[in-house]
């Protein structure tokens, strides 16, 4: 895994990254019994500002009742920079080993080849969404 930060060069546009506020959704739900109310209530206590970004920007029409399903099959995780993000998923997938692998079996110099990660991010927007709101990204699997 490299220790290191991006270079300014290979560091994202935070401008290219979706804000809270920038599209119309769908309208959160209303609940229409106690349990459902309840059940909102619930989740958005114990997931947060990343519940609330997937009710405002990613729900999909899912019932109130299902909604926990869909939002833990959605949600990645919430990020201070989207690099961390990056860093998280090259090591998931095994690119981190991959890369060790290659530099040390030819001999390249440890940490001569850094990620690009505004390559890797604009990648990653086909399978991933990038919701910024309250300080954090909040990352979705589209």
């Amino acid at each position: 895994m490299h220790d290191h930060e991006p270079t300014p060069s290979h560091t994202p546009n935070p401008e290219a990254l979706r804000h809270s506020d920038e599209e119309a959704h769908l309208a959160p739900p209303e609940p229409i019994s106690r349990h459902e109310r309840r059940v909102l209530e619930r989740l958005l206590v114990e997931r947060g500002d990343a519940f609330q970004v997937y009710l405002d920007r990613v729900w999909r029409g899912t019932a109130i009742t299902d909604m926990e399903d869909e939002f833990e099959n959605l949600y990645w995780a919430s990020y201070d920079r989207v690099e961390h993000f990056i860093t998280d998923i090259a090591d998931a997938q095994g690119w981190d080993s991959a890369l060790e692998e290659f530099t040390r079996t030819w001999a390249i110099p440890a940490h001569s080849l850094p990620w690009n990660y505004s390559v890797l991010l604009e990648d990653l927007r086909g399978s991933y969404e990038f919701i910024a709101h309250g300080g954090q990204i909040h990352v979705f699997i589209k």
